[in-house]
């Protein structure tokens, strides 16, 4: 999985497009029967959140493979932020993503907005 995107200011692409595995074994989770949402903030543990649970598409469930869409706002601030995708079984059971390596890194999708000219 990408752990640093980065984006200009308002653009609506690259997606950010992730395949969601195990730590370590990297198996992709099967995504079959899951809601999938991705949020970002600026701040690690923020409860004012700039992107707060927005539905992701699931672009292969048996591969685990999803894409979040940008959309209208969502890349309006320069600045660093920290995304995460959760995912809830049909058991009511919640998974988040990237999990963290064994060494205790990564846990996060760490996006960077940086200025447009015009």
């Amino acid at each position: 999985m990408p752990y640093k995107i980065k984006v200009r200011q308002n653009d609506t692409k690259p997606f950010i497009s992730a395949v969601l595995v195990s730590n370590p074994d990297g198996i992709p989770h099967n995504l079959t029967g899951t809601t999938v949402v991705f949020s970002m903030a600026a701040t690690i543990g923020s409860t004012s959140q700039k992107i707060k649970e927005k539905a992701v598409i699931i672009m292969n469930a048996l591969l685990g493979q999803v894409r979040y869409v940008w959309g209208i706002g969502d890349t309006d601030t320069v600045g660093t932020y920290y995304g995460e995708f959760e995912v809830t079984f049909a058991d009511g059971s919640i998974l988040t993503f990237p999990e963290r390596d064994e060494d205790g890194t990564g846990g996060y999708i760490e996006i960077e907005i940086f200025t447009e000219i015009a």
